[in-house]
């Protein structure tokens, strides 16, 4: 079964045979680029403040609901209650767009780094066929946009498209730069 991660802390990185086997030299460099990227741009810490704002967000929701609760006054703080329901998925939902905006960076990154679009490509695709079990077309066609919405990847075919895109970077003083 391939998989690959970059672990907390002291990085490190776990290739399983199944990984080794199925993927070339140059996909398993993109892959560790990949890892490396995500180390780099510091998403480990990132996604930790993420994971913990998501949390604060919903024990304060949790807390303000028994509160309002307890005053017996929900009917007249309707609004505030229905916001203080709707926060925590909210939260995730952003939590979630964080987590695909920093695959997309990580990508860019591995590119950056690499210059082999299509090792990062032929990966990502190889990887996407083994766990979704069947061909990526199907996956992107039962992929609709409210499922998109609740994954923590962007799909492989927006993946995939990105690379071939010049990556823009664009500055405070409106300079655009090619990258």
């Amino acid at each position: 079964m391939p998989t690959r991660r970059a672990v907390r802390k002291a990085p490190r990185f776990v290739l399983t045979e199944g990984l080794l086997c199925r993927m070339t030299w140059d996909e398993i460099a993109a892959i560790l680029v990949n890892e490396v990227a995500h180390i780099r741009n510091n998403d480990i810490w990132t996604m930790s403040w993420a994971a913990a704002l998501h949390r604060t967000i919903e024990w304060t929701s949790l807390i303000g609901l028994v509160s309002l609760r307890a005053e017996h006054n929900v009917a007249a703080n309707r609004p505030l209650a229905a916001l203080l329901r709707a926060a925590p998925s909210i939260a995730q939902l952003l939590r979630l767009a964080l987590s695909r905006t920093r695959e997309l960076d990580a990508d860019a990154t591995a590119l950056e780094l690499t210059g082999d679009s299509r090792a990062l490509i032929a990966a990502l695709d190889k990887l996407e066929r083994h766990h979704a079990g069947f061909s990526g077309a199907a996956r992107n066609f039962t992929r609709g946009w409210y499922n998109a919405l609740l994954c923590s990847h962007p799909a492989t075919s927006e993946r995939v498209r990105r690379p071939a895109q010049p990556r823009l970077l664009t500055f405070k003083s409106n300079y655009v730069a090619d990258i």
